[in-house]
């Protein structure tokens, strides 16, 4: 601690520390011969920094000192008031002493989350209200971090942060207040803010991109804007579609054209968005195909529909659920005219798939058999699961060309296996009161490979497959 001296001798002083001030001479009335008691005080006044000594400072009359000590009378704000008396009106010489206050030092920085920033990269910088090179005890300041562009601010970190009176939750304010009692080292740590949004989107957060069903070969455009100039763009590829990007300011467009033949070559790709100083920042967009009923623009599917002559065109929902191996049973088309339906109608067994197979399905006309209502994807798996069924069933029971087993009822379903069922062999309606559903649908329903979404609010095996939009993942 650094101690300064000054004096004065019948004036006022000014140093570089402290003023001394002469105070008032008081008459007293004393015992003394003669009877005249004069009283003189000075203040001593330190500048920011220093303290009085008080033990040290002293005054007193040349030349007889009646009083070496000091008589402290009291403090007004930073000042000392020292009082003297002595019996002679002669000058007054005086002593101020004072000690340095210890003050203390802020160091501020910045720092790059997640790794140091580039050299010569400036990832944000900081303002105090109170910016001194050293801070008096008590001394409160400001400091406001400020990101440059194509950065955020995160949060403070630094020694002391947890005893700085600012609640947990105002270290992630840019702007935080502090009381200097301590050395303070804080660092304001960035975060890359390259991307600002993505456009056109859908979805929760706007980061679904679904190919354009209006078009022959397919087409999906994926935007996004960057917060600075010079920032290179790269979007993940899909197999079987070419990718090309446009620049508009700092606005990339990002085109998909053709669609893929294999439905895993849809769902998330990362977008990586790079900064000029080479700090990136990355995030995920996911691509769907067109789920509705009027896209049929996927490729060429013949090995999945093994009827050629007798096949309409399909759509898309149909074309890549049909390449799902978790979803897909058994053999079978798609076609409009006939409902979903496994027929011999063409002198062959076969399984017809239509358009009832998408979208809210009730299994059976007669509505809430189970008490299940299944959607999309997941009534497709059930309804291939239940003509698959019926399938396996028919062609051992009615061969072509053969004679099938006795069906008294004609409700396809045999003498034999409705008495062992517990059905009714000459009534095709005896397990539904209201004559509408046929018992063969309910012995099918009772022996066919289960699906996991038969229950209401059951996640199927399919909802991370499935990339239609609409769709089970469309949503979220």
């Amino acid at each position: 601690t650094e101690q300064r001296t000054f004096s004065i001798s019948g004036e006022n002083a000014v140093t570089t520390v402290g003023t001394l001030i002469l105070g008032s001479v008081t008459n007293r009335v004393g015992i003394l011969d003669p009877p005249i008691l004069l009283s003189k005080s000075f203040y001593i006044n330190p500048y920011p920094g220093y303290e009085v000594d008080q033990g040290a400072t002293e005054a007193s009359f040349l030349p007889v000192v009646v009083s070496a000590q000091p008589d402290p009378v009291g403090f007004e704000g930073e000042d000392f008031l020292y009082e003297v008396s002595a019996v002679t009106d002669q000058s007054m010489s005086g002593q101020g002493v004072v000690n340095e206050i210890e003050a203390y030092a802020l160091d501020l920085d910045t720092e790059l989350a997640d790794g140091a920033a580039p050299a010569g990269c400036a990832v944000g910088y900081f303002a105090a209200s109170v910016a001194l090179a050293e801070y008096l005890p008590g001394t409160t300041t400001t400091i406001a971090a400020t990101p440059c562009c194509g950065y955020k601010f995160l949060y403070w970190m630094g020694s002391g942060i947890n005893d700085i009176g600012v609640p947990v939750e105002g270290y992630q304010q840019p702007a935080i207040t502090i009381e200097m009692d301590e050395d303070r080292d804080l660092t304001a740590v960035f975060g890359p803010d390259i991307i600002v949004s993505l456009n056109g989107g859908s979805g929760p957060i706007g980061n679904h991109f679904s190919f354009n069903a209006a078009l022959p070969d397919g087409i999906c455009t994926v935007s996004a804007t960057g917060a600075c100039d010079g920032i290179t763009w790269e979007l993940e590829g899909i197999d079987g579609s070419t990718l090309t990007q446009v620049m508009n300011d700092k606005t990339v467009t990002f085109t998909y054209t053709k669609l893929p033949s294999d439905n895993d070559e849809f769902g998330p790709k990362t977008l990586t968005a790079t900064h000029p100083s080479g700090v990136q920042e990355t995030t995920t967009v996911e691509i769907f195909f067109d789920g509705s009923d009027l896209a049929f623009n996927h490729p060429p599917a013949d090995d999945v529909r093994p009827f050629p002559n007798l096949r309409d065109p399909s759509p898309n929902w149909y074309y890549y659920w049909s390449r799902i191996t978790e979803v897909n049973r058994g053999n079978h088309h798609f076609t409009y005219d006939s409902g979903t339906i496994t027929t011999n109608a063409n002198g062959i067994w076969e399984t017809r798939i239509d358009g009832g197979a998408n979208g809210p399905y009730t299994p059976l006309a007669e509505g809430d058999l189970f008490g299940i209502v299944l959607d999309g994807v997941d009534d497709f798996a059930w309804a291939v699961r239940h003509e698959k069924k019926h399938y396996d069933d028919f062609i051992i029971w009615f061969p072509i060309g053969g004679s099938g087993l006795p069906d008294s009822d004609g409700d396809a379903l045999p003498d034999s296996v409705e008495l062992a069922f517990g059905s009714q062999p000459n009534d095709p309606y005896s397990m539904d009161a209201g004559n509408q559903i046929m018992d063969v649908e309910f012995y099918t329903e009772q022996n066919q490979e289960p699906w996991t979404a038969e229950t209401q609010n059951t996640v199927s095996d399919a909802h991370d497959l499935d990339w239609s939009n609409p769709g089970l993942q469309s949503s979220e």
